[in-house]
């Protein structure tokens, strides 16, 4: 029996405990605050789980593989990878997922199909076979196929096809991280930034070489010496024309390129030469449609949204 009923949205629970949490949803309140970063939590047992965050704490360790988690729903999607089961079939068209939870989320949209909630497809792109809910949403699609990218960064320049994807590399100029790796604590500003993240920890299991300082593993002693140099601050390889140092023969090599002018990454479009591939690529957006910052530097090509950016650049070149 429910006996206990919220007096704002009127639900009801078994507990006068479970209400005093569910009333948290309509104050606002959080008491339970991280001692570590001050993030504060509705329930004690969020706190618990973000604490792992500081500590690397991982208690759910899989079975199979012995990858430790953070959390159970972690460990449980994991072991899905192992198995690929899926167990959890839906009746209406026989699909099935690894997790009750996919299972329930797809089921809803044969029911907002019955119920008329769930458009149609009736907006076709004439370059490709996709389809889209609205003319709207086949527009953005359109750009990827003409190049265009009319959103362009204030700050640095780079320009995107898509209001979203601009927004989501403003967060990189912002600061604002909220993906968290369970397994290191790194902070991310997308989702899919903590993606790319965790298949270095796949991958690592492979590299045999780590890092004293930072945990971050290699696959040769060459290259865990090199990384190395980055928490030394050593800098073995110098410039015989400037003096300058660099830890990498290869950083070197490309600032040679400063003094003897070669340009070996040469653009197949036009002819044009860079000392960097890096350099090349971001000239090659221009072929593509893509805007590019008016501010160029005349040794390397290398362009910048704002004039201070293109001098505090050059003076690399003079050093």
């Amino acid at each position: 029996e429910k006996r206990h009923a919220c007096p704002q949205c009127g639900r009801c629970f078994a507990l006068r405990s479970s209400l005093t949490k569910h009333a948290r949803t309509h104050t606002g309140e959080r008491p339970y605050a991280c001692a570590a970063c001050g993030r504060s939590f509705s329930v004690a047992s969020s706190l618990v789980k973000h604490r792992r965050v500081h500590t690397g704490e991982r208690p759910y360790a899989c079975a199979a593989c012995g990858r430790a988690f953070s959390q159970l729903t972690s460990l449980q999607k994991h072991q899905g990878r192992h198995s690929a089961e899926k167990p959890h079939a839906c009746a209406t068209c026989g699909k099935a997922f690894s997790h009750r939870a996919f299972l329930r989320k797809h089921e809803k949209t044969h029911a907002e199909r019955v119920a008329g909630l769930v458009k149609e497809r009736r907006f076709a792109c004439e370059r490709c076979c996709a389809t889209f809910f609205d003319n709207q949403s086949r527009q953005r699609h359109q750009t990827t196929h003409t190049g265009e990218r009319p959103f362009v960064c204030e700050l640095c320049g780079k320009a995107f096809s898509h209001h979203s994807t601009l927004r989501k590399h403003q967060s990189t100029h912002s600061g604002d991280r909220p993906h968290v790796c369970e397994l290191c604590g790194k902070a991310f500003p997308h989702a899919t930034n903590l993606k790319q993240h965790l298949k270095r920890h796949t991958e690592d299991k492979n590299k045999p070489h780590a890092c004293s300082e930072c945990g971050r593993r290699f696959l040769s002693v060459r290259e865990l010496a090199q990384h190395a140099r980055t928490h030394t601050g050593e800098r073995p390889h110098v410039c015989a024309e400037c003096g300058r140092a660099f830890a990498a023969v290869s950083t070197l090599r490309k600032h040679a390129r400063t003094h003897t002018g070669e340009r070996p990454h040469v653009c197949p479009q036009c002819g044009r030469a860079f000392t960097s591939s890096s350099n090349l690529r971001a000239h090659a957006r221009a072929h593509a449609g893509q805007r590019r910052p008016q501010h160029a530097c005349t040794q390397c090509g290398c362009r910048f949204a704002r004039a201070g950016a293109l001098r505090k650049h050059q003076s690399s070149h003079v050093r």
